[in-house]
């Protein structure tokens, strides 16, 4: 009977114990953001996938030619009192192909917390129809995550900037 509750009370903490994001074990993107990342809850109520268009070239000039775009998607947790969690990130390409995770393991955003991922003007991989996966979770009562893709390029002596706001396209695929 001891040993029984001594079992009972072993997995009780391992189940109510907060998961922590190991920090030296972040990806490179994350690692400028980690004082914005927190312990990842254990009871995630809801999840779901947000679909980010992110453009890293389109045609101009009546299509004559192209304006390369250096893009820097932005995961913002909207919550004040919340931690949300990223699961996953990935790139698509104009086709569906997925060209990177840059994402695996599950992080905790802290309330308010932001983390950035840059991809450089040279790295035309996406194409005009390139995209972004991001799957999060949260706890009940949490917000939706806010994820946007912020596009910034050049042309001759002109500058061009626009932003894409991610759009919920339900749960994730990819479990």
């Amino acid at each position: 009977m001891r040993a029984l509750f001594s079992a009972l009370l072993v997995a009780a903490v391992i189940v109510t114990s907060p998961v922590r994001a190991d920090r030296d074990a972040l990806p490179t993107m994350l690692q400028p953001y980690a004082a914005a990342l927190t312990e990842v809850p254990r009871a995630l109520a809801r999840q779901g996938a947000i679909y980010v268009p992110a453009y890293s070239t389109l045609s101009a000039i009546a299509g004559l030619t192209k304006v390369n775009f250096a893009v820097t998607l932005s995961i913002r947790n909207p919550s004040a009192t919340r931690t949300l969690v990223v699961r996953r990130i990935a790139f698509f390409n104009t086709i569906g192909e997925e060209l990177q995770v840059y994402l695996t393991q599950p992080v905790g955003l802290r309330p308010f917390g932001t983390v950035n991922l840059f991809i450089p003007v040279q790295d035309q991989r996406g194409g005009a129809g390139g995209n972004f996966l991001v799957e999060w979770a949260a706890e009940a009562g949490a917000p939706d995550l806010l994820v946007e893709a912020i596009m910034l390029g050049e042309m001759g002596g002109s500058s061009f900037s626009f932003v894409s706001r991610g759009l919920e396209i339900g749960a994730a695929r990819w479990q």
